[in-house]
């Protein structure tokens, strides 16, 4: 990937695109240099956010400059351990698929020269939501606010939606929105669920508006559970490319205890009405993508297997608006850190992981070689990762306490991991 990449006079072996054409802007309107990134941007200490700070302030701060150096520098950053702990798992990381992207809807990125402007930028444009995933918080859904209070007791979170108060109105954002707009490539949507929000909306409209929708790929994730035919319509009628990832981590009861708050068998039709498009619409990419937690990697295999009996084109590829294929991705959960899927309990890993490896031996078609060695082994790897008996009991208590509120009970609804499970269950 690294000779596609338009090299200086530095180290490529730790470059990354992003910090050059990058940003994420969080639902609370803080930035960060990439959306799994452990640090806020900051300017010599002060942070930074979309409201009071122009991209130009961004993109030359501090943070930012030094995160550039240290990637001409050949340094590993620890703002990007992330990346480097995938990498080491053999996991194709954000990193290198960002690099490929790069290559292929940007022009050539130069490392040797300070930017001054971003050309791809991800939005959270708000924490509004319809659901309240198992490895969620309030931050990311409104249907999460009330059960954080209930439980936690927190009650002083605050939000940044983008268009719903006079401080966001007001924001750098919306001043620089013809300068901006004007430049950027790409414009990864993120929530929140963004076809829940009118905010999502109100944006749509303003780049039309300005002319800048022709020139703007549209890269979304949604969680599937509402299908605007009208919006998406308008959409691929004013914009160069739609890409939908569809957040997916798990099919019927699955799907409704891991992604509290809707049904199954109405994403189901959502996705076939999404995938009819996809099939009919040269400019329109769609996929699933499966954020893998210990619970939910135990079926990974059958979740492919649906996928791929349900859409026949699927594949999984690491190339975005690039293929015509419906893709599947398999992200890891980092975040919070006791659903990572490598905070099982030692003694029964390699247990968990013989049904994950040989799923021929459990009634499952066998892995195609190639994709087990490119998806599953780096997975298999992450969770051999050694863990601590604080992430497990975290994990432990932390499932306890939502099954109690939302009266849900985990061992009948994936009986076969609680058999795995349940000696190494007791809550702290």
């Amino acid at each position: 990937m690294g000779d596609k990449m338009k090299q200086g006079s530095s180290n490529s072996d730790t470059k990354c695109p992003l910090p050059w054409i990058h940003t994420s802007i969080q639902t609370t309107g803080r930035v960060r240099s990439c959306c799994i990134a452990k640090e806020e941007i900051e300017n010599n200490g002060k942070p930074l956010d979309v409201v009071n700070n122009s991209f130009g302030e961004i993109i030359s701060s501090s943070s930012m400059r030094r995160l550039r150096d240290n990637m001409r520098a050949g340094k590993k950053a620890p703002n990007c351990n992330t990346c480097w702990v995938d990498e080491k798992n053999n996991k194709i990381s954000k990193r290198m698929y960002e690099t490929k992207l790069a290559n292929e809807i940007h022009s050539k990125i130069d490392y040797d020269i300070e930017p001054t402007m971003f050309k791809d930028i991800q939005l959270g444009v708000g924490n509004i939501c319809n659901l309240k995933c198992r490895t969620c918080s309030p931050f990311c859904s409104t249907k999460w606010i009330k059960e954080h209070k209930d439980r936690i007791g927190e009650d002083s979170i605050t939000f940044n939606n983008l268009t719903t108060s006079k401080h966001t109105i007001n924001s750098k954002f919306w001043e620089e929105f013809d300068e901006w707009s004007a430049v950027v490539g790409r414009l990864e949507i993120m929530g929140g669920e963004p076809f829940y929000m009118k905010e999502f909306e109100i944006l749509i409209d303003r780049l039309i508006e300005n002319g800048s929708s022709k020139h703007i790929t549209i890269a979304m994730s949604s969680n599937g559970t509402i299908y605007k035919e009208e919006l998406v319509n308008k959409i691929l009628e004013n914009f160069k490319f739609l890409g939908i990832q569809f957040s997916i981590d798990g099919f019927g009861d699955h799907f409704d205890y891991l992604r509290h708050g809707n049904s199954w068998f109405n994403v189901a039709d959502n996705l076939d009405k999404f995938h009819h498009l996809f099939a009919t619409h040269p400019n329109f990419f769609m996929g699933i993508t499966i954020t893998l937690s210990q619970i939910n990697m135990f079926y990974i295999r059958e979740m492919h297997q649906m996928i791929e009996e349900t859409y026949p084109t699927a594949s999984s590829c690491d190339a975005f608006f690039t293929k015509k294929s419906f893709q599947i991705f398999n992200n890891i959960v980092h975040y919070p850190r006791y659903y990572s899927s490598n905070c099982i309990p030692e003694s029964i890993k390699e247990q968990y992981l013989d049904k994950i490896i040989n799923p021929e031996n459990y009634g499952l078609p066998k892995w195609d070689i190639d994709i087990y060695n490119s998806q599953i082994a780096p997975l298999v790897n992450h969770v051999r990762t050694p863990s601590t008996d604080e992430d497990w009991n975290a994990f432990v208590k932390e499932t306890t306490q939502a099954d109690a509120y939302r009266h849900e009970i985990f061992s009948e609804t994936f009986p076969e991991l609680w058999e795995l499970f349940k000696y190494n269950w007791s809550e702290k």
